[in-house]
């Protein structure tokens, strides 16, 4: 009999990902350390980095690299519009800089190495104010469900 994939049933996936995270080998706060580096890492604008920054980060701040992994799955295909129009509308209300309108005038190299500096600015502090509260928030949920 062939069973639907885990990702079909929520209840399911987030049933797997408590189990697996409870079954790590280290301490509760080195776990929820873990997975709120990589949740916060995950949240960033970094794309093709979001592996290496959060294995980095979870060895300079000891935290679990399999959770921090884990953690780095909040960004995913299927989210990756509706996050960074959520971010780049975080980034702009707090960084109000003059990004204009996108024209295709913008594929022009030299035009969107003058103007990329500014709209990545925008991205990543709307992806730190995204992140930061999220990773906290992941921390104690973590923390909590771990000890259970």
């Amino acid at each position: 009999m062939k069973r639907d994939p885990i990702w079909k049933h929520p209840a399911r996936l987030l049933r797997y990902y408590r189990l697996k995270l409870s079954r790590l080998k280290a301490a509760p706060e080195v776990i929820a350390r873990g997975l709120a580096i990589g949740v916060f890492i995950g949240l960033l604008p970094i794309v093709p980095f979001h592996t290496v920054s959060a294995l980095g980060l979870a060895l300079m701040l000891r935290g679990s690299k399999a959770a921090a992994l884990m953690g780095t799955l909040v960004s995913n295909p299927f989210d990756m519009i509706p996050h960074y129009m959520l971010i780049y509308y975080l980034g702009h209300k707090a960084l109000p800089l003059p990004i204009p309108p996108f024209s295709p005038t913008h594929l022009d190299l030299r035009v969107l190495l003058n103007e990329s500096w500014e709209l990545g600015a925008v991205l990543m502090t709307g992806g730190l104010i995204l992140a930061l509260p999220s990773a906290v928030a992941a921390y104690a949920l973590c923390l909590w469900v771990v000890r259970k």
